[in-house]
């Protein structure tokens, strides 16, 4: 009479049959693709920013290829990619005085003078864009020196 039901074996070995359909579940949904439309909506909204600005967006993405006015994004659940309506956008290349810019700097400590400044923007445009592995953030900033200006972006 206090003895143990003979349907708790059973009981059990369902529930862990049952738990371990769920977990093959939750592990077989498919990620999202990266959202390159997000990216893009913040590298505008800085690049129409009346007083200059900058943003950091989270990327979510394994790799990102930056162009003058557009941005691909590839990750584990596909690509995607926008436009930047509002360019040309600068992207930066790793490793440039253009990096030491959007890392915080002043463009004069950095260049000579704003025609130098423009020049490396330039450079840094009409470089094919190519895939780069992505870091955490997408980093964007508006700078101005004397009358150059531009919008730095890089991850």
């Amino acid at each position: 009479m206090f003895g143990m039901p003979a349907e708790t074996t059973w009981v059990w070995v369902g529930l862990a049959v049952g738990s371990a359909v769920m977990l093959g579940v939750v592990l077989g949904v498919p990620t999202a693709a990266p959202d390159a439309d997000r990216a893009a909506t913040a590298i505008e909204d800085v690049a129409v920013s009346e007083h200059g600005g900058e943003a950091v967006v989270d990327l979510r993405a394994q790799t990102v290829r930056l162009g003058p006015e557009r941005i691909g994004l590839r990750g584990s659940g596909g690509r995607s990619h926008a436009s930047i309506r509002y360019g040309p956008i600068t992207p930066v290349p790793p490793n440039s005085s253009l990096g030491y810019v959007l890392d915080g700097h002043s463009p004069k400590s950095v260049f000579v003078n704003p025609g130098r400044f423009g020049a490396a923007m330039h450079q840094a445009r009409i470089q094919p864009p190519e895939w780069r592995p992505a870091g955490e953030t997408l980093r964007i900033k508006q700078v101005h020196y004397g009358e150059v200006s531009g919008v730095l972006v890089a991850t």
